[in-house]
């Protein structure tokens, strides 16, 4: 009923303005605007926003404070960044004109959360300080929003591993929350810090922080914090041995997400609690892996007949493009025996001399061809296996949120774009390997080594995969320094890094710690990446860099294309590069290329 009389009243104001623009409209569409938005109508706000925008006189810096607030929020929760940064842009210019430090504050915080979500650290730290430092110049006495602004300061420096930065901030938060009398806050700081003790697998200095949080906490406003609390205490009593309590808070974070129905959160319940028993009690070990294995089923369900309908489009693809082959080749044989004949008419010396340079120029044609079509088989054998089915999972998926955005909790959404996010990010790099590689094969990829800080570069790397490693708790140990300079391809040094460092993490155990340096051997330098993960036999380390060979699942069920390394092997090949391969089953792999 709300949203409908917004809907009128802006058709209305809409009609009366058509006659008379005027300020008393501009602040009527204005409520209206932020109506809709507290109502969580972000497109009928943006609508009437920008209905009201040509309203406004250019002299009225609050009227124009407000719109660009109503585009930026909106936006905000849109999840269009940029377009949120470059409203909150315009809004710091009108709010330093204006001397407003209590706008200028909220408007930083929000640039903070937007880079964060871009990744771009370096900024969003920037802002948070920023806005944490006006707050305080302005020396409240509720205190609420600066524990607020701490706290996500925290995330930031917890993502460039700053972690006893983190928890300082954290405390500060804290003790601003326990002044205020907020059980709720109190909770939800106390869960953060307990996070950050858990991404450093500090389990046991978690606990107490965890198990306030769960005595305070408001489950039905909270139940994703809720579950994720319950689950990390699983994790704290199976680092102290008590597996038996360990598989109590599990199963009760089982029953939860159930009833929310959380479905990644059971399907990967299920998968801890094999785990947990694999060595202890292999009957419960073997019944939670079953149960888990019947929820993989139902999803493959889904992506079988998905490949099904792509191998049908591809066969009926090649079928056809086979006919157009077969009439281009029949018309080109019979335009060669036309021209045969009349050039033989006319001499057999210059017959015989232009036979032998056609037969030569078809063959190398033909040889050419083939490559071609090797090329072109093997990379659509790689996009229909295992890059349309992803891509047409993640449109199911936003298919879902855009019908059911509305009923959605704010948590349900960052999961889901969280899980959108990785699996992108999966998406790009089998992408960048296929064009590096179709580009090496066809002869027009360049080799030009230049000089650059190794350091860097590596976290230039390690970026775009930092989800995967959060998700796994994993350590990333670069002992490397920093004013090292190498001279080498940045291309065939990406690509390669990439790959080196996504299967180190694919193949890791949580909590586990990738190591990154550089060694000699026979007088070269290499630069290596060692895991503690799964490792291989000695046949699949022979076999490794075979594009025929079968990818294997990672530790958590991830999946590939097999094509990275096969891809690395060439590129490092063509640049004049060694690459050595170290490994020992159950305790993990070094794979390392001469710099």
């Amino acid at each position: 009923m709300k949203k409908t009389i917004i809907v009128i009243l802006f058709l209305l104001v809409g009609t009366f303005t058509a006659k008379a623009q005027n300020i008393d409209s501009a602040y009527i569409l204005r409520d209206s605007a932020f109506s809709a938005f507290r109502q969580g109508d972000y497109q009928i706000a943006l609508q009437i926003a920008e209905h009201m925008f040509p309203m406004i006189p250019s002299d009225s810096l609050s009227l124009l404070n407000d719109y660009y607030s109503i585009i930026g929020n909106c936006n905000f929760y849109f999840s269009n960044h940029e377009e949120c940064i470059a409203a909150c842009e315009k809004r710091i210019a009108i709010l330093e004109q204006t001397q407003n430090k209590d706008g200028l504050a909220s408007v930083y915080n929000t640039l903070a959360v937007s880079f964060l979500e871009l990744d771009k650290l370096d900024q969003a730290l920037a802002f948070s300080d920023k806005a944490i430092d006006l707050m305080r110049e302005l020396d409240y006495e509720n205190t609420t929003r600066l524990a607020g602004y701490l706290g996500k300061k925290s995330e930031i420096l917890a993502h460039i591993n700053r972690y006893d930065e983190a928890i300082e901030v954290l405390n500060e938060a804290l003790a601003m929350d326990r002044a205020s009398g907020d059980n709720d806050r109190i909770a939800m700081r106390l869960a953060q810090i307990g996070n950050i003790y858990t991404y450093q697998r500090r389990f046991q200095e978690s606990r107490p922080y965890y198990e306030e949080s769960l005595s305070l906490i408001d489950t039905a406003l909270h139940n994703y914090t809720y579950n994720s609390i319950i689950y990390q205490l699983g994790f704290v009593e199976w680092d102290a041995k008590n597996y038996a309590l360990a598989e109590k808070y599990f199963l009760k974070q089982l029953e939860h997400s159930k009833r929310m129905q959380y479905t990644d959160n059971v399907n990967n319940t299920y998968w801890t609690l094999s785990n947990l028993y694999e060595n202890t009690d292999p009957k419960k070990a073997l019944f939670y892996f079953k149960e888990h294995q019947k929820i993989e089923d139902s999803i493959h369900s889904v992506e079988l007949k998905s490949r099904m309908d792509e191998f049908q489009v591809k066969y009926e693809t090649i079928e056809k493009e086979k006919v157009i082959e077969q009439q281009r080749l029949e018309n080109e044989r019979k335009e060669w025996l036309i021209r045969m004949w009349s050039i033989f008419a006319i001499l057999m010396a210059v017959v015989l001399v232009v036979i032998i340079i056609l037969f030569y120029r078809i063959s190398r044609k033909n040889k050419e061809l083939s490559h071609l079509n090797e090329t072109k088989t093997r990379l659509f054998s790689i996009i229909s296996h295992d890059l349309k089915t992803p891509i047409a999972a993640q449109n199911k998926v936003m298919d879902v949120v855009c019908q059911n955005y509305k009923s959605m909790s704010p948590e349900q959404i960052e999961q889901i774009l969280n899980s959108l996010k990785t699996s992108s990010e999966a998406l790009e790099g089998q992408l960048a390997n296929m064009v590096q590689w179709g580009k090496s094969e066809m002869g027009k990829l360049d080799f030009v080594p230049i000089s650059f800080k190794l350091y860097d570069k590596i976290y230039d790397c390690i970026k775009p995969l930092m989800g995967q490693m959060n998700d796994k708790s994993l350590i990333l140990d670069v002992a490397i320094p920093t004013d090292y300079i190498v001279n080498f391809d940045i291309n065939v040094f990406d690509v390669t890094l990439r790959n080196l460092l996504g299967n180190a993490i694919k193949f890791s155990h949580k909590g586990g710690t990738i190591s990154v340096f550089t060694t000699e051997n026979k007088g070269k330098t290499y630069l290596a990446v060692k895991d503690e993960g799964v490792g291989m036999s000695e046949a699949r380390r022979l076999q490794l860099f075979q594009l025929a060979v079968k990818s294997s699942a990672g530790t958590t069920g991830e999946k590939g294309s097999g094509i990275g390394l096969f891809v690395t092997k060439q590129l490092l090949d063509k640049a004049g590069s060694d690459i050595l391969v170290e490994s020992e089953e159950g305790k993990g792999t070094t794979i390392m290329f001469s710099i």
